[in-house]
Parts: structure tokens; sequence; C-alpha cells
């Protein structure tokens, strides 16, 4: 049984016709990270990463406000610092803004948003998963759990956590 026999001929585009999906990734560090990471965790962190997923010409991303989509590079953190290729999807914007609205609703609420335990990366790697099948860089999914293993990122989170509870 064929793909398009499984899901239908409106949820798959054409055999010939797939869409490149991006990963944008922005350091909102701007490689400061680099730099002062070692002295206040003890650790080198690469980056402080917000992602965002580009396909059929727009770019969707997590934040508080929940799923958030724009044109492509209309977002206010200038031009990323790094584009990956993720592959190539065959799903349509139909489908795929059918999904959207279902883990809007859901689990990509804004309500759902926590800076280090679901944020922009999860939903980067949830989005990518669904259009491709593969995954986002590991070191963007860990990045969190490396900066909350130091007293530091440990301290800070808490400080976070009482700061949205009162809000």
């Amino acid at each position: 049984m064929s793909a398009e026999d499984e899901a239908g001929p409106s949820q798959v585009a054409d055999a010939d016709t797939s869409f490149e999906v991006f990963l944008y990734m922005y350091d909102l560090s701007k490689e400061l990270a680099k730099t002062i990471t070692p002295t206040l965790l003890g650790k080198e962190l690469p980056g402080v990463y917000h992602t965002s997923i580009v396909v059929h010409g727009m770019e969707y991303f997590f934040g508080s406000m929940g799923v958030v989509s724009c044109p492509v590079g209309n977002t206010n953190l200038q031009a990323p610092d790094r584009i990956i290729s993720l592959g190539r999807s065959e799903l349509t914007l139909g489908v795929f803004s059918d999904y959207l609205c279902e883990i809007g609703e859901s689990s990509y609420s804004g309500t759902t948003y926590n800076m280090f335990h679901h944020n922009c990366n999860n939903f980067s790697q949830d989005v990518a998963l669904f259009l491709t099948g593969n995954s986002i860089p590991p070191e963007v999914l860990e990045m969190p759990s490396e900066f909350l293993d130091t007293p530091l990122g440990n301290s800070l989170a808490a400080h976070y956590e009482n700061i949205m509870k009162d809000l």
C-alpha cells in the first residue's frame, strides 16, 4: 500500500512534489555564551538557541504566545546563525496546518511554554519528526539540561519557576 493510499490523496503531495524543510537556528547570546559560560557554569555551552521550522514559505516557532508563523526571515531575531536542511516532506500545507492547529490547542498552547522544559526547540523537534522523520541536532535539544545540570543553572531555573507561578 502506498503512502497516498494510507493517507488519502488530499494528504500527500504529488509523487514528484515535495517540500524542503529547514531548521533555522538563532543564537540568542550572539556567541557570548561560548565566552562566559565556562566561567559562570564551569562548562562551555555553544550558544543559547532559539529554533524555528521553515517550510511552505513560512517560518513556524513556539513561545509564550503559542505557535506562531511569519513569512521567512520576518522574525525580530535578524538573520539565523545557522540553517540546516532537515530533509523533504510530501505533506501538503493543508495537512501541516491541521497538525499545527491540533498541537497549538493542546501540547503547544502558550500556557504550556516553559523556557527549560517545553520550548521552541521541543516544538522544532516534534514538527521536524512529523514532517520528515528526522531529528534536529542533539546539542540543541540537550542545551537546557546542560544548563540545568550546573549549580547556577539549577538556581536560576528555580527562580524562573517561582516567577512563572506568580504570573
